[in-house]
């Protein structure tokens, strides 16, 4: 997964940390600045559990590679905000463990390391129902279209890599959506989602790539997923909650517009340049969150540009690796709820 460096743009807001007992929510002024926004974006090594219900909340699954029986480099899962939307009594979360990725310059990063995380609305979990762009992918000749490079189209969750049509079994292992993380092997970290819309869309990163699961799934697959959660006057509040530790609260303080969040799933260090066209073999961990083991395990390979152009190794217009960049290509994908 070949990335830029993680620059986030928010608008300006605060957000106060509360560790260990819960506070109530406080009433807000009359004359309060509004409530702004959540903004969360999510890259690298995840899985999005798709409800069996329309609206459903969708839950966001942290692969723990440690406890994969492929061999990966350590991702770490991790959450940054800008400092600029603290309030200025934040406490700083603690510094990176070794190895892990170190915060770009004002930010604040916390570990999610066995963490569940739950957006709050009001001081009750936002859970009105989750919107899901669709619709926004072309068909042709009765197929949806391999690849586009519309930007507007590129926000269907189509995009995604789809479990179920990679090796015909998309259902997930049902601990990775009701365990404890922590207590479940390869969840490392899980995000739940009740509320606002999801959409997809790409980075640099192989924005013109199509790649090949097998004979009958070839696409482009987008790098990241979006999801807008809407205050509509009320509070909004990331909850981390961790087993053994006090729940940490990220509270976000009146100031209109909105908040951007990002989490992430990556390796750390300080990677080479390397091929953004090679198989996608960080793919293999997906298919060990499964329920019943696939037969089949395809890794994705480069077929073509867009335009049918065959490109081979870096080219002069690929983006550099940033400090922060992982070494491989790894889009998350979608599975089932079982």
């Amino acid at each position: 997964m070949n990335r830029r460096e993680f620059i986030y743009v928010g608008m300006t807001g605060a957000v106060a940390t509360m560790s260990g007992m819960r506070s109530c929510q406080q009433p807000t002024p009359a004359n309060a600045p509004p409530s702004p926004d959540l903004q969360l974006n999510f890259e690298g090594l995840l899985a999005f559990a798709k409800p069996k219900t329309e609206k459903g909340a969708w839950s966001v699954i942290f692969v723990k590679t440690k406890d994969l029986t492929h061999s990966l480099e350590t991702h770490w899962p991790v959450l940054r905000i800008r400092t600029a939307s603290l309030d200025p009594g934040t406490t700083p979360p603690p510094s990176p463990p070794p190895g892990a990725p170190q915060a770009p310059a004002g930010f604040f990063q916390w570990d999610l390391t066995d963490t569940d995380v739950t957006i709050l609305r009001g001081g009750s979990p936002a859970d009105d129902g989750l919107d899901v762009v669709g619709n926004t992918r072309p068909i042709k000749s009765g197929k949806p279209v391999p690849c586009s490079t519309a930007t507007a189209e590129q926000t269907d969750v189509s995009w995604l890599p789809d479990l179920a049509l990679a090796c015909g079994n998309g259902t997930l292992a049902g601990g990775l959506l009701n365990a404890k993380p922590g207590a479940f092997p390869r969840l490392g970290a899980r995000v739940t989602l009740g509320s606002g819309t999801l959409s997809s869309g790409h980075g640099k990163s192989n924005v013109n790539a199509i790649w090949s699961v097998h004979g009958n799934y070839e696409q482009n697959f987008s790098d990241e997923v979006k999801v807008s959660v809407p205050a509509r006057g009320s509070q909004l509040t990331i909850r981390l909650e961790r087993a053994a530790q006090p729940t940490t609260e990220i509270r976000l303080k009146g100031t209109g517009g909105s908040v951007n969040a990002q989490f992430s799933n990556m390796v750390g260090g300080n990677p080479a340049m390397d091929d953004p066209r090679k198989p996608i073999d960080h793919f293999a961990a997906y298919y060990e969150l499964l329920a019943t083991t696939p037969t089949s395990t395809p890794i994705p390979q480069y077929k073509s540009e867009c335009d049918g152009t065959i490109l081979h190794g870096r080219q002069p217009a690929d983006p550099a690796p940033g400090p922060l960049d992982p070494p491989a290509y790894c889009p998350p994908v979608t599975g089932n709820a079982p």
